[in-house]
């Protein structure tokens, strides 16, 4: 196989490669926003609540307990998921973006001028 340039090939397949990486994290965000998947689930906290029969500072007389939900756990772990899936997913486009570069700076010819 003469004449075959190793080099650029290699530079092709690692630009191909970097690009559907980039195209594969953009799509996956964009269905997270669009709502048809869900978020890798991080993070999984329980809902705020407050025992308002303790701010009365004594017992209630029928010494029962009153607990108000504050922060659902939906309204806590969805966004902060989103957030999370969000972040990884550019983690991964910016590695797509490193393969690509490297794809092209294989592909394209280096020239020198010394004068």
């Amino acid at each position: 196989m003469e004449g075959v340039n190793t080099e650029k090939i290699i530079g092709y397949i690692l630009l191909i490669l970097g690009f559907a990486i980039i195209v594969y994290s953009s799509v996956n965000v964009l269905n997270v926003f669009q709502g048809r998947s869900q978020p890798y689930n991080l993070f999984s906290f329980d809902s705020i609540s407050m025992d308002l029969s303790s701010l009365a500072g004594q017992a209630l007389p029928s010494g029962e307990e009153i607990n108000q939900t504050l922060v659902e756990k939906d309204l806590l772990n969805s966004p902060m998921n989103i957030m999370a899936h969000l972040m990884l997913m550019g983690f991964i486009a910016s590695a797509g973006f490193k393969i690509a570069k490297i794809g092209v700076t294989l592909i394209r010819p280096i020239k020198v001028n010394l004068l």
